[in-house]
């Protein structure tokens, strides 16, 4: 709770002191085109919120995970997601933001439409990397060893209510 509500504190003291304005000026001022403005802005506070949620994280996984046995993880290992997970981001951004950058300048009129197809297809893309490239950057997946119809013993699973082991798979 108290992760999602400094994030939110930032939100609101950005937004209400300007600072998210004065930044697109300062950006502006730097002759950065269109494209390269919106990554440079997204990609700077989505690091300026993930530097204030820090305190927080590090307190619940290495506090209050620790104290009920959930943690498994060495601090090092937390910074080393840590960075894997800038460095996705930025990628990600990057095609999100080319997507719609290229909607904008193909389908003038239309852009919207475009961009909107382009980021439903990017998550129907996603849910096929997600599992196959990225979650494996993150989590050791141990292989299966033997099949699925299989138990722990080696023996066959039991037939239930009439649907053959391995009809679905």
């Amino acid at each position: 709770m108290l992760h999602s509500f400094q994030g939110r504190l930032v939100v609101i003291l950005v937004l209400f002191t300007g600072a998210a304005g004065a930044f697109d000026s300062l950006l502006m001022e730097s002759g950065l085109n269109l494209f390269w403005r919106a990554f440079v802005f997204l990609a700077a506070v989505s690091l300026a919120l993930a530097l204030v949620n820090l305190p927080s994280a590090l307190y619940s996984r290495f506090v209050i995970e620790e104290e009920f046995g959930f943690n498994t993880m060495k601090p090092l290992l937390f910074f080393a997601d840590l960075a894997k997970q800038l460095v996705l981001g930025a990628v990600l951004l990057l095609v999100v933001l080319g997507g719609i950058h290229t909607s904008r300048i193909l389908f003038r009129q239309w852009w919207w439409l475009a961009a909107w197809a382009f980021w439903i297809l990017f998550q129907l893309l996603m849910m096929v990397v997600y599992p196959t490239l990225i979650a494996p950057l993150f989590q050791q997946v141990p292989a299966l060893g033997r099949r699925l119809s299989e138990n722990q013993t080696g023996k066959p699973c039991k037939q239930e209510r009439g649907l053959p082991i391995g009809a679905f798979s």
